[in-house]
């Protein structure tokens, strides 16, 4: 019948596949087998099946399940952003601070732990091809590439190899991008500069010891919703800011933060990373908590977007999410780290320990344009929400935007359960409004003013 002859039509002229040309037409196959069957189901049988998505496999194969422990195993062996972010970053800025900030600066990486190569040797013995659902052979395909350049990025870094790895996993500066980077600094500059209004008299009195506490406390709130909560925490040397590793929130040991950032950031560590980490670990596939390909862009989006609600994304904290586009699009130009650091205090606004924070990260092991998402990530947040998309659902595991129409099959399938946690900043006082506010259209620009 037909599919015999489709598939026929996926050999070459030898009788071999075409392995991707399969791939497809088995998609396709199986997309309009379960439209139909929905439309049986709905017109000649008294059986209530919501969507025609529900119509696809609802239990997991063991091949499936092998895969997605075989890939998640891979991923448990290395910390890429751990790995590319430098160990010295605070006595680089001193020596930096003390040259005059003329000087070209030396970071520290911390040596690797496990053998990038002998990882990808393991990471291709993953048997994919046995994997018959089309749906889930995909995520686990897309997957196996993002950590493959990952994991080659490791092997190159601090090499002139390093920074096309990057493009390829995070993508540019796109024009779009830079222009909204551009027109956010110069609304920033028009409402009055580093004007924050009152947390431009807040003291930095949160240290890292009072943002654990904090931190604890949004952990006992989460474990309320969620008896399966766990969340840890470390007290580092070798980080800057704060970062979330696995479930652990990482805090540099000499930070010191306003309240009101303070509370902003818990949104944004906590809020947003460490609770899509647990949703995603309650997930039957742990590829929801190491995360579907892409998913930083989204993941960040995400992040920036609870401080927002939250009442905390200030002037200073847009301003920086603007100059870190620039500092990556300058760095693509091949820009020194010196010439980067001028350009973002004397055209971005920043201050100088700042715009040297933003300059390490984005030049860091051969060049990291990762810091670009974060701007593009609320964009692209800001947008779903205007199209009437679930405040909610995004937190279901890390996940990217092109995944939404993935995660909404396999919840219909059953495949995916519901996320246990519900983000906090979402029930804060004037998140409703300002959650109105983005759906009726407010753009990031806008946000300046609200």
């Amino acid at each position: 019948g037909a599919p015999s002859r489709a598939v026929r039509s996926a050999r070459g002229p030898s009788g071999a596949p075409y392995p991707a040309l399969v791939r497809e037409l088995t998609a396709q196959l199986s997309r309009a087998l379960q439209r139909t069957a929905f439309a049986f189901a709905r017109e000649r049988t008294s059986a209530e099946v919501p969507a025609w998505q529900g119509m696809g496999r609802r239990e997991m194969l063991r091949s499936v399940r092998e895969v997605d422990v075989a890939l998640g195993e891979v991923c448990d062996d290395y910390d890429f952003l751990l790995a590319v972010t430098p160990v010295d970053a605070l006595e680089a800025w001193k020596k930096f601070e003390a040259a005059g900030f003329d000087a070209e600066p030396e970071f520290r990486y911390r040596p690797l732990t496990t053998d990038p190569e002998l990882l990808l040797r393991r990471l291709y013995a993953v048997p994919l091809e046995e994997i018959e659902d089309p749906t889930l052979s995909r995520l686990f395909r897309e997957k196996l590439r993002e950590v493959g350049r990952e994991l080659t990025m490791l092997a190159e870094r601090n090499t002139h190899r390093f920074l096309p790895g990057s493009l390829r996993l995070y993508g540019g500066v796109e024009p779009d991008l830079r222009r909204l980077a551009d027109d956010l600094l110069a609304a920033l500059d028009e409402s009055g500069g580093r004007s924050d209004g009152p947390e431009r008299d807040e003291p930095r009195s949160i240290d890292a010891v009072e943002f654990v506490r904090l931190a604890r406390e949004q952990f006992d709130g989460y474990r309320e919703q969620h008896a399966g909560f766990e969340a840890d925490f470390e007290i580092r040397d070798d980080i800057s800011g704060l970062m979330v590793s696995r479930g652990t929130l990482l805090v540099d040991r000499s930070l010191a933060l306003t309240p009101t950032r303070a509370r902003a950031l818990l949104h944004h560590e906590v809020g947003t990373h460490v609770v899509s980490w647990v949703n995603g670990r309650g997930q039957p596939l742990s590829i929801f908590r190491t995360g579907l390909a892409g998913y930083e862009v989204l993941q960040e989006g995400l992040a920036v977007l609870s401080e927002y609600l939250a009442g905390g994304l200030t002037h200073e904290r847009l301003r920086l999410l603007a100059a870190r586009v620039v500092g990556v699009d300058r760095m693509l130009d091949g820009c020194s780290f010196v010439r980067i650091f001028t350009e973002l205090v004397d055209g971005c606004g920043l201050e100088p320990h700042v715009a040297f924070t933003a300059t390490m990260r984005v030049t860091r092991a051969g060049g990291l344009t990762k810091d670009a998402v974060y701007l593009r990530g609320l964009n692209e947040a800001v947008g779903y929400l205007e199209d009437g998309g679930d405040p909610v659902l995004p937190f279901i595991g890390k996940i990217a935007l092109q995944h939404m129409p993935v995660v909404e099959e396999l919840l219909h399938r059953g495949v995916l359960r519901d996320p246990p946690l519900r983000p906090a900043c979402l029930d804060l006082p004037g998140a409703e409004e300002r959650l109105a506010a983005l759906r009726r259209g407010t753009s990031i620009v806008e946000m300046v003013a609200t």
